[in-house]
C-alpha cells in the first residue's frame, strides 16, 4: 500500500535529485506523481507515462 498522490510542490533541488523510479514505488496501485515544477522532466517520457502529471501536461 502506497500513496495516492505524491505532490511534488517547488523546484528545491532535494525534490530533484531523487530518481522517478523512488517516488513511483511508494505509490498506490492507481497513484500519480504531479509535479509543479518539471523537476523530474530528464526522465524519459516513456518511463514518466501513465502516472506523472506536470504543469504543462495536466491534459494526459
Amino acid at each position: 500500500m502506497g500513496v495516492d498522490i505524491a505532490i511534488i510542490p517547488n523546484n528545491r533541488s532535494c525534490f530533484s535529485k531523487y530518481s522517478i523510479d523512488f517516488y513511483k514505488d511508494n505509490l498506490s496501485a492507481n497513484g500519480f506523481i504531479y509535479d509543479y515544477w518539471n523537476n523530474l522532466n530528464f526522465e524519459t517520457l516513456s518511463h514518466r507515462n501513465q502516472f506523472y502529471y506536470s504543469v504543462g501536461n495536466i491534459w494526459r
